[in-house]
């Protein structure tokens, strides 16, 4: 099933070739800009040097190209359900710094899952920067938390609510910020609408209708969203 990066609210898709196009600030004596050309052919690289295969990848530019949203799914970790997958993002207008999340791609949905403590890397553009290490750094421990964000995930789907108790969840995630409210409808029909449900409801089933609509966001207020969501659900 392809995968969607949902651009618009000025982001836009970019393919990985037209990246090695777009330039970067001059840099500071403290602030380096990191060209995403170079961010992301040497994460490939990192990733190759551990055995991690890349099958497939979806970038998003923002404000003229300064800003870089990216998921690239892994042919590793999986499993029925779903696979390894990485959440990066970075900026060369020191709006944030370079990050990569610790995340899995649901099948079924093609939903994205983050770990609840998410960042596996978390590192301003420095002008000492050394990022094929930081990099190797940050994917090492990509590796050591992704089967922590199993367990969770495996925690959610033994994990089942009354009705009554999935509606005052959604009230919390809505009430907390946690996701914008403007997505309640899209949330919340399938649990406000219909009758009230005999059968016990999945955890797993509300967090999936979570990360779903969560696709209708642009790259950068969902991958915050996945954060708060993977912190509340204690996807770590």
């Amino acid at each position: 099933m392809a995968g969607t990066l949902i651009t618009h609210k000025g982001a836009v898709r970019i393919e990985k070739t037209e990246l090695m196009r777009i330039g970067t600030p001059s840099p500071t004596k403290s602030w380096r800009p990191i060209p995403h050309s170079v961010l992301v052919n040497t994460l490939g690289e990192v990733l190759s040097t551990r055995g991690l295969a890349v099958k497939r990848e979806e970038y998003a530019i923002q404000r003229n190209g300064n800003i870089l949203f990216g998921v690239l799914d892994l042919n590793w970790g999986e499993t029925a359900d779903y696979y390894a997958a990485i959440g990066l993002r970075t900026s060369n207008d020191k709006s944030f710094c370079l990050q990569i999340a610790i995340g899995l791609r649901v099948f079924i949905c093609d939903n994205l899952s983050f770990h609840g403590d998410l960042i596996a890397l978390k590192r301003r553009h420095t002008a000492g920067l050394e990022l094929a290490e930081e990099l190797s750094v940050g994917i090492q421990r990509y590796e050591l938390s992704y089967p922590q964000l199993e367990k969770g995930i495996q925690r959610l789907k033994q994990c089942e609510m009354s009705l009554t108790e999935t509606r005052e969840m959604l009230f919390n995630v809505f009430a907390f910020r946690i996701v914008p409210v403007k997505l309640f409808h899209h949330v919340a029909a399938p649990y406000i609408r219909t009758p009230d449900r005999v059968t016990l409801i999945p955890v797993w089933e509300v967090h999936n209708a979570f990360t779903n609509a969560l696709k209708k966001l642009s790259p950068g207020v969902a991958f915050d969203a996945n954060v708060k969501l993977g912190r509340f659900f204690g996807l770590n």
